[in-house]
């Protein structure tokens, strides 16, 4: 859950900027810790000098050589680390700087594409108030960090309660999370063996030296007191260097290791330029998405911990600091499913958690505002929602007069909640692959059972006795909808797994409600494109539409009801084929690749997939997407990851598909993840397998190629 952005500079100096998934300041925003500056005498980065800077995903370390000096940079995987290793046949002299920008309390009044900031970029906490960036606090020479740099921002300020006051959610049951802003505290410390403060913010070696090691040891932590952070912090800072240098590299390259043991995918064939690019581009996007997965926060879709300054979302010059991003403090479900979806086929299980905490730590403030605003038992999650679960000040509206309790005043969310019916769909998923049953109780059956109450309860029934889905909406596209197609695809996938759970996992009571609710469904709706039957966004449509979603094929992902697997491949395509021209879209969160993929048509999903994996503009980085949400735009890359993955391997419980959606002059090696602890290794020539694993045998059984190819 640490991040750097590291470069260096003609003048002598290497710099990053370190970061951190859970630094959330007293608006919600993901702040970066600093800037370091690292600077060595001779200068070895003069032009002329023999220059190379790699990223080695392999142990995830950069590497740079210039002249006689080699450094390399890394970010235990083990441990709250940070290493900056510098050796060199020519003695050197070093100076560390950490480079504030928080210096003083200031007017958060920039924008972004001369856009004002708004609440999708910072959220306020009083209608009349505008937002403030607070400093960060540099600790002058203790006798706890001698010879040290230490700083901290600490938030004694917190937009927590001023969104339960305005949103009518107090007083607050005692089961909801305490505010998890105030006091929080975060920074870091960076000590060097042989080197002597200079200041405040300054280290400097005592002498020239053939060989240097630095070590920053960052930390996030809410405590009564800033002496409770700072002794938090100096037992975290000996228990790292307690560790000898040596074995902690050992750890940190075997658990890279590991990782890269666990899946691959290894493109080859047809258009090599685009073929070699979606290979690169699954391996990258899976790297940057390790790098800010594990951590006290979910990753954040736009730029997670890797966003920069002077630069927007499209790759262009900018005014804003490494601060920044629009669409910046809410997690956003409609973007944030997709860094998290292509985990599974990827085996990358444990990176899910902290997503899945966020939405069960929520879930007693998610209760306790299905009560307050519908007097019915259940819970649901807005689409845009803060850490603890709440709107945002902005989209719920601070103007209340005329408006009923809980409603937000931002049409495109207002009644968008399916988001927690996929969020079951994915954490049964979830299941399927790894059969943790105390996952299944602490995560899975808590907020499932709460979502399918609250549809239960919610809706009013028709004359044929069907739940009738209104008010509602369909995403974000559709305001007025009834019996929208995203809630129905998801209740009629989920609910039967959910009744499949193993028996002592559920009590027969949720069984037999389940059931029931089942019954109680519409049926998928249709409609008639050109002669032929497809999806249709809702049984009635009232409203006009305000986004580009192509919302029916939501039952052919992430609902994967209709599809090659399910026996109605051509509903799949022809809902495809015939989705409105105007809104086939290929960028950011857009999943026109990914439906086709789900759909079988490889022509559609390799659409622009290369491109895709390749949207870094001016970025340097080849997968820094830009043209998205923010810069590096996560979301995108999640698509793709997804759609490569899709093609290649799709599942259900029990079964496992082979080239659903393959070209047939692509080449492939893989190993990818199916349920039931299975792993799948294939070799691909022309289209057709042939070579395939199958770990457990007992499975191979379950595996079809799509065509017998």
């Amino acid at each position: 859950d640490i991040g750097l952005n590291v470069w260096t500079e003609e003048n002598g100096d290497l710099l990053f900027y370190l970061s951190k998934t859970d630094a959330f300041d007293e608006h919600g925003r993901l702040l970066k810790l600093g800037r370091i500056r690292v600077h060595f005498s001779p200068n070895p980065f003069a032009k002329g000098t023999p220059f190379k800077q790699e990223l080695c995903l392999q142990d995830g370390t950069i590497r740079i050589d210039a002249g006689d000096l080699k450094l390399a940079v890394w970010v235990d995987a083990n441990s709250a680390a940070v290493h900056v290793d510098a050796t060199s046949a020519t003695p050197f002299k070093q100076s560390v700087t950490l480079e504030m920008w928080r210096t003083e309390k200031t007017l958060l009044s920039g924008s972004y594409r001369d856009q004002v900031f708004d609440q999708h970029c910072v959220d306020r906490m009083s209608a009349n108030e505008l937002p403030v960036s607070y400093p960060d606090t540099l600790l002058s020479a203790t006798t706890d960090f001698p010879d040290q740099i230490v700083w901290y921002h600490r938030n004694t300020q917190s937009l927590f309660s001023a969104t339960t006051r305005l949103q009518g959610l107090e007083p607050l049951p005692e089961t909801v999370t305490p505010d998890p802003l105030l006091h929080r505290t975060f920074g870091a410390v960076i000590k060097g063996n042989g080197f002597v403060s200079e200041g405040a913010g300054k280290l400097s070696s005592s002498s020239e030296q053939s060989e240097t090691h630095l070590t920053l040891v960052p930390l996030t932590k809410q405590t009564a007191s800033v002496d409770g952070w700072l002794s938090t912090l100096k037992t975290l800072q000996k228990d790292v260097l307690n560790v000898p240098l040596a074995v902690a590299k050992s750890a940190h390259d075997a658990w890279w290791q590991a990782f890269w043991d666990r899946s691959d995918i290894r493109v080859s064939g047809g258009n090599e330029k685009e073929t070699a690019a979606i290979s690169m581009g699954w391996h990258l996007n899976r790297f940057v998405v390790a790098c800010t997965a594990r951590g006290g926060a979910p990753i954040k879709f736009n730029g997670a911990i890797f966003n920069v300054d002077g630069i927007n979302r499209d790759g262009n010059p900018a005014r804003n600091t490494a601060d920044d991003r629009q669409w910046g403090t809410a997690f956003w479900f409609q973007n944030q499913r997709h860094i998290y979806w292509p985990m599974l086929a990827a085996g990358d299980y444990e990176q899910f958690l902290p997503f899945f905490k966020m939405y069960r730590d929520a879930l007693p403030m998610a209760k306790h505002r299905t009560r307050t605003y519908y007097k019915h038992g259940g819970a649901f999650f807005p689409e845009t929602m803060t850490l603890w679960g709440t709107y945002l000040n902005g989209d719920y509206g601070w103007n209340r007069n005329g408006k009923a309790p809980g409603l937000a005043n931002n049409g495109y969310i207002r009644r968008y909640w399916q988001g927690g019916l996929e969020l079951t769909a994915m954490m049964l998923q979830y299941y399927d692959h790894t059969q943790d049953q105390v996952f299944a109780k602490e995560y899975l059956l808590p907020i499932a059972s709460e979502i399918m109450t609250f549809y239960d309860q919610h809706y009013n029934r028709d004359e044929n006795g069907k739940i009738y889905i209104y008010p509602a909406q369909a995403l974000e596209s559709i305001w007025d909808v009834a019996n929208p197609l995203p809630e129905i695809a998801g209740l009629r996938y989920c609910l039967p797994k959910l009744e499949a759970l193993p028996h002592a996992l559920t009590t027969a009571e949720q069984r037999k409600e389940w059931v029931r609710v089942y019954a109680e469904l519409p049926e998928l709706p249709v409609t008639t494109e050109n002669g032929k039957q497809v999806l249709a966004m809702a049984g009635e449509v009232k409203g006009t539409r305000h986004n580009a979603e192509n919302v029916s094929l939501y039952a052919v992902w992430p609902y994967p009801l209709v599809g090659r697997l399910q026996g109605n491949a051509t509903l799949a395509q022809d809902s495809f084929g015939l989705r409105p021209v105007k809104y086939r879209t290929n960028s950011c969160w857009h999943s026109d690749i990914l439906f086709a993929a789900y759909a079988g048509d490889p022509t559609g999903a390799t659409h622009y997939l290369a491109n895709r994996f390749l949207l870094h503009g001016k970025c340097r980085f080849p997968t820094f997407y830009v043209n998205g949400d923010w810069m590096p735009d996560l979301d995108n890359g999640g698509v793709c990851q997804n759609t490569i993955q899709s093609m290649l391997m799709q599942c259900t419980e029990k079964k496992i598909l082979l080239l659903p959606a393959w070209p047939q002059s692509w080449n492939a090696t893989f190993k990818l993840h199916a349920p039931q602890n299975t792993t799948v290794e294939a070799r691909v020539e022309n289209g057709k397998i042939v070579d395939l694993t199958v770990i457990p045998e007992s499975r191979l059984k379950d595996v079809e190629i799509w065509g017998k190819r």
